[in-house]
């Protein structure tokens, strides 16, 4: 049982020297019990009580107006189940003392007026994503589903689903878990055990979500037994991109500790491009990418693979010969496959394909693009899900941080993508910019927010500041403008709530593409951390 209180007390208005009441008062309900099977007409009873003087009791189902109860501090009401749909239903009692204050306490039960048997009883047992409760990361859920009857039971789908907070029951947001089970035919005493997968969109409503488990039957879909309950909240992460020798140097431990101490997740500079993980054709080398996922999992970091098909850092085998479509696609699902099937449940997210567009729109002419065509893509995202369905999948590119030719080409590209019923999750944004180039927080935002009306999350994946063309302003002066910029881009996506992370391309100016005179990072050459780093701090909340 929950209980809410809001003071709101008036006073004791015959007179004014009185105390004020500003104590609410408390209800209960003793019937039915929380969770319980009803059907027909039946009687919701429970007491009340308050400090001074309990003035009206009230009954809501689901978000219908309250009616009168009889009674006060013993109440009763009769309640006739038979216009509502079979399923959970919420049963909320309001109880307002004689100064105005209210108590209010609520619970779900299963109303069930169907001829078609009993619903199966279940043990739920609920498993939240690696650094949990964050909307728009999965979740994991098991069930066991068991005939208690003495009769064969068949059933068409058994399945787990997932409420969102507010709402009546068949007005909130749902999200299925995948897979179901079914048809199947239970003997009597009969157990069925079901794993699956389900994630709420980073844009849904945060709080306590509930996790159901449901039945598909001729009347629609049928939610039984307990829910379990997980609270999910907003984070936007911060990564960064590391280089596997300077992350393990003994030499310079101060490198791995800045990773530890400030980033939420690691995205290997080169460790997981093609020409390193098979470099030679037939064979994989697994041994330095393993290390990484191991470091991290230890630590309890989240890792982003970067990147899975890309039209550069391919090995010659790849590049030295012509190849026949059908060969090309051979290689391109069993890379994939062997790949994100090695790391399934352990990486996070991947950038499946990098850099398909030039910056006018157009498509870039790869190796993949001219042998496959741009169907390439589609394949790609297609064998990623299938070797690992809980991984985030996103398409990754540079300069599509405002809107312009290019990142209208992407934002066309997904949007086929998902009416092709292809599975992609997001979009990245290497965000490589300097004063020079970068985007106002409105020209960020405006972008992010077009991803959400289409269903996509937005990153920062590969962000940083150049500062080179700045090499003669004084240390203090660009060092202001670089932190302005990073506020600004940060801004935007803890405004937004399709933007769920933020990378940056190393950790310190000592270690860059760039070179140090770039200083284009959260940390100087001796690790100690910048303006840039104070405000993306305090804007995160961190």
């Amino acid at each position: 049982m929950t209980l809410v209180f809001m003071g709101c007390g008036s006073g004791n208005t015959s007179d004014p020297g009185a105390p004020l009441d500003s104590t609410a008062p408390f209800v209960t309900i003793q019937a039915p019990t929380p969770s319980a099977q009803v059907s027909g007409v039946l009687g919701v009873l429970g007491t009340a009580s308050d400090d001074v003087a309990v003035g009206s009791v009230e009954v809501q189902v689901d978000q219908a107006p309250f009616a009168p109860t009889s009674g006060t501090t013993e109440w009763s009401y009769l309640w006739n189940t038979a216009s509502l749909s079979d399923g959970l239903h919420a049963l909320t009692v309001r109880v307002t003392d004689t100064s105005g204050n209210v108590g209010l306490t609520s619970i779900t039960v299963h109303v069930n007026n169907s001829t078609g048997g009993t619903p199966l009883p279940v043990v739920m047992a609920l498993t939240v994503s690696p650094n949990g409760g964050v909307i728009g990361d999965m979740l994991r859920a098991s069930a066991a589903f068991t005939n208690p009857g003495a009769q064969p039971l068949r059933l068409s789908r058994l399945r787990l689903t997932a409420r969102a907070p507010g709402g009546t029951l068949a007005e909130a947001t749902e999200v299925d878990f995948e897979p179901a089970l079914g048809p199947l035919t239970l003997a009597p005493g009969e157990t069925v055990r079901l794993e699956a997968l389900g994630r709420p969109l980073a844009t849904a409503p945060t709080g306590d979500w509930q996790v159901l488990p449901s039945a598909d039957e001729e009347g629609g879909l049928t939610h039984f037994g307990a829910p379990q309950t997980v609270t999910l909240r907003r984070q936007v992460r911060l990564g960064a991109a590391t280089h596997q020798k300077r992350l393990f140097d003994a030499g310079e431990p101060v490198y791995q500790q800045t990773f530890l101490s400030h980033f939420d997740s690691l995205t290997p500079e080169y460790e997981m491009k093609i020409a390193q993980l098979q470099p030679t054709q037939g064979h994989f080398d697994f041994a330095i990418a393993d290390q990484i996922v191991a470091f991290a999992e230890a630590n309890g970091k989240q890792v982003r693979g970067h990147t899975l098909i890309w039209g550069n850092s391919l090995p010659a085998w790849l590049t030295e010969r012509s190849w026949t479509r059908e060969e090309l696609i051979q290689v391109l699902e069993t890379y994939i496959a062997t790949v994100v099937g090695r790391y399934r449940g352990r990486i996070t997210e991947w950038d499946v394909v990098n850099e398909a567009f030039l910056d006018d729109g157009t498509w870039r002419q790869n190796l993949w693009w001219t042998t496959i065509g741009p169907e390439y893509i589609a394949l790609a995202f297609q064998a990623a899900h299938r070797a690992d369905p809980s991984a985030k999948l996103f398409y990754n590119d540079y300069s599509i941080e405002r809107i312009n030719s290019k990142s209208n080409a992407i934002l066309t590209l997904a949007t086929s993508l998902i009416a092709q019923g292809v599975p992609i999750d997001g979009i990245g944004m290497q965000a490589h910019v300097s004063p020079n180039y970068y985007p106002t927080q409105a020209q960020l935002e405006a972008v992010l927010s077009r991803l959400e009306a289409a269903g996509l999350e937005g990153q920062l994946t590969e962000l940083d500041v150049n500062l080179t063309k700045l090499a003669d302003t004084p240390g203090a002066e660009k060092f202001e403008l670089q932190a302005q910029i990073y506020q600004g881009m940060v801004a935007a996506c803890q405004a937004r709530p399709g933007c769920t992370r933020i990378t940056t391309w190393g950790i310190t100016d000592k270690y860059t593409y760039l070179g140090s005179t770039g200083a284009p990072l959260l940390f100087d050459t001796q690790y100690g951390p910048k303006r840039a780093m104070e405000v993306t701090r305090r804007t995160l909340g961190r």
